[in-house]
């Protein structure tokens, strides 16, 4: 993907001025930011031909004869119902269409079932636009929105479950059902804008019916695919790496779809080079995005996120590439952009690994300044907080945090451990739920879950939640490790030898020699050694296994410790553990093996709780 030519540049920029006001005329705000900031990521030609002054007499933003007329007659209707919108009066909104054509149905802000369907579905297929329709169905669902955070009360309240559903979205469907029904037999011919798509889309994911849903998304972005949202709603969808490689062909070649492909892969911890690669293609199209760029470091970040705190912490005090990477594309989007908190909590997060305190509190000053009422805001204190040993003004700003936005993964996460910090076991298990509910592939909520349910003493509990979050991240060594010790503790010792192979087979830094940068891959390597060792434990402690596997295993583990220890990007400090530590026990057993009987069936050392995931 080369950088585009100057005619390529004007048919960018013209596709993206004419999605950024159709979403800002269905007051689709934040995919309206989204456009625009892209449209202005673009590079500046100076001989580039600048329309913008005649855009809304130039643009066709309506091609169907129909669908045009309509337009044209509910112009004044529409503009009234969008000035609603805009000032959240949102049933107001919707009666400007579904009430006031429909005259005395009772449809759908009513509980009631429609008088006459057939004249209602003449109505929808014949009276009113799919840019007026969907206005109004979107009116509801914010208006649905609005009463359910009414319902569910107090955060973490006895009314505060997840029972509680958006009340508008059985309503919203009945008319989505109509529509789509009468439109497969519409004598008109109208096609779909992509929009109202997206909007049944919505409706069907929040019932989980996830293939229904996906089905009406991919036809929503390919009859629009500049809308950003519809985009971030299949994402949701997609539970792992194999599901997106299988999506991929049925969306088509587009720019988007490259966006897309690229936010997922990242979400669902695919951190190779072909994922940079990827980022540099876009960059080329879009040098200017704060997304690309925030995508960027977020990549970094989740590279180190990836290992427990030891690790973690060793990477940091010897000023690891990637974390330099990382600080210097957040220092970069804060001097470009001194009034965005965009990212600001992948930021927040990896200063709260480092230990950075004094960071972590200029972050957290810095983001009050911009904004005092915005989650990210509260995530950031609370950050600080939690670094300083202050858990309880951790938690109020967490709960802070939720009340502004109660659809905030992240904050439910990190609100559980802050309870988990205090003890309160209960109270983290129903923030990991709440996580779990909003995403089911987020897998540092299973793996919270995991935690939680292990420590209650609910071990088969706790493998369920493992297995879970192993399936979303297999490339995440403390996953593994914590499903291996939960399936000893219940003496399930084959499936633990199962899942120790498993993870060998994941975290193979040899099968390719360019994933990741030699610092990811030599941490891999230090994860194997540590994975042989206790896998030959646990053959070694198994009746069933034979004896000369466990010894061939710890011979393995030795034969990878010295050569790690001979490679150059190999860190002082892994150098020294598996000096002190790792290969003195390792040449300790094979000496025993090969000396004594096998033993009979024994425990291994059970492991402490921890690390959180952020």
């Amino acid at each position: 993907m080369s950088a585009p030519s100057v005619d390529e540049l004007a048919q960018l920029r013209r596709a993206l001025q004419e999605s950024a006001i159709k979403c800002s005329e269905r007051c689709l705000y934040h995919t309206f930011k989204w456009t625009s900031e892209l449209l202005n990521a673009l590079p500046d030609h100076d001989n580039a031909p600048d329309e913008s002054l005649h855009l809304y007499s130039s643009l066709p933003f309506q091609t169907d004869a129909v669908e045009q007329d309509l337009e044209h007659k509910e112009f004044n209707k529409f503009i009234q119902a969008k000035s609603f919108f805009d000032c959240r009066e949102y049933q107001r909104c919707a009666s400007v269409f579904l009430l006031g054509n429909v005259g005395e149905m009772d449809i759908p802000l009513s509980v009631g079932a429609t008088q006459d369907h057939h004249s209602f579905s003449l109505f929808l297929h014949s009276g009113i636009s799919q840019k007026s329709l969907f206005l109004a169905l979107y009116a509801l669902l914010m208006a649905g929105e609005k009463q359910k955070t009414e319902d569910l009360g107090q955060l973490l309240g006895p009314s505060d479950r997840g029972d509680v559903v958006n009340k508008q979205i059985i309503h919203i469907k009945q008319v989505l059902n109509t529509w789509f029904k009468g439109l497969d037999d519409d004598s008109n011919a109208r096609t779909g804008d992509g929009f109202l798509e997206y909007m049944y889309g919505m409706i069907l994911s929040r019932e989980h019916l996830r293939g229904l849903a996906k089905t009406c998304l991919v036809k929503s972005v390919t009859r629009n695919p500049w809308n950003w949202g519809a985009w971030l709603e299949l994402g949701h969808l997609i539970a792992d790496l194999q599901e997106l490689h299988e999506l991929r062909p049925k969306l088509g070649q587009h720019v988007m779809v490259a966006f897309f492909y690229l936010c997922c892969r990242v979400k669902l911890n695919e951190m190779t080079a072909s994922l940079l690669a990827d980022l540099d293609q876009l960059q080329n199209i879009f040098p200017q995005s704060q997304l690309l760029q925030g995508q960027r470091a977020v990549t970094m970040c989740r590279k180190l996120g990836n290992y427990p705190p030891v690790l973690a912490m060793i990477t940091y005090s010897n000023s690891d590439i990637d974390y330099e990477a990382a600080k210097s594309l957040f220092d970069q989007m804060t001097v470009s952009h001194p009034r965005s908190l965009d990212f600001i909590d992948e930021q927040s997060n990896l200063f709260f690994l480092m230990g950075a305190r004094d960071r972590s509190a200029f972050l957290a000053q810095y983001c009050t300044a911009v904004d005092e009422y915005r989650p990210e805001t509260c995530l950031a204190v609370r950050n600080y907080y939690s670094l300083v040993g202050r858990h309880e003004d951790a938690v109020s700003y967490f709960r802070k945090a939720l009340a502004l936005d109660r659809n905030y993964g992240s904050a439910w996460i990190l609100l559980g451990h802050e309870y988990d910090h205090l003890e309160n076991t209960h109270a983290a298990t129903s923030c990991y739920h709440r996580a779990v509910q909003l995403d089911p592939y987020e897998y540092r909520g299973l793996f919270g879950l995991g935690e939680c349910y292990e420590a209650l003493k609910k071990p088969m509990h706790a493998i369920h939640y493992y297995r879970r979050a192993v399936r979303v991240n297999k490339t995440n060594m403390s996953l593994w490790a914590a499903l291996a010790d939960c399936q000893i503790e219940v003496n399930r010792f084959d499936a633990a030898i199962k899942t120790l192979e498993s993870a060998l087979e994941h975290i193979d830094p040899y099968v390719d020699g360019t994933e990741g940068s030699a610092n990811l891959t030599s941490h891999l390597r230090y994860r194997r050694i540590e994975v042989l060792k206790s896998l030959a434990q646990l053959y070694r402690s198994d009746s069933d296994s034979d004896n000369a596997l466990a010894t061939e295993t710890i011979q393995r583990c030795l034969n990878e410790s010295s050569e790690h220890l001979k490679r150059e990007d190999t860190e002082q400090a892994m150098k020294d553990n598996l000096k002190d530590s790792i290969i003195p026990q390792a040449e300790i057993l094979l000496k025993k093996w090969t000396e004594l009987p096998t033993p009979t069936r024994r425990d291994p050392r059970r492991r402490k709780r921890g690390p959180y995931l952020y």
